[in-house]
């Protein structure tokens, strides 16, 4: 079992340099960026180790699409016709 906590969405928001502009969305879509680039780390190392088709990826969280949470990103105005509550 391995239990990945991402600390990439909540603040401070920091994603890596390298992803660092890359969503055209700020701090904010560069941070599910992040999260995203690390879950294919993963899922890239499950395969190399060939566990990948034997493995179960549960990904959830505890917070809701809240897009003002006090953290001077800009990311209401940024997220353009993403809807971060649609499935």
């Amino acid at each position: 079992m391995l239990y990945f906590p991402f600390h990439d969405i909540h603040v401070p928001r920091v994603p890596n340099k390298m992803l660092t502009g890359k969503s055209g969305m700020g701090p904010r879509g560069d941070a599910i960026l992040q999260m995203d680039w690390m879950t294919d780390r993963i899922v890239d190392e499950l395969k190399r180790l060939d566990l990948y088709d034997n493995t179960l990826i549960l990904c959830s969280s505890e917070n809701c699409h809240m897009m003002v949470d006090g953290y001077a990103d800009m990311a209401e105005e940024l997220k353009g016709k993403h809807d971060p509550s649609s499935g």
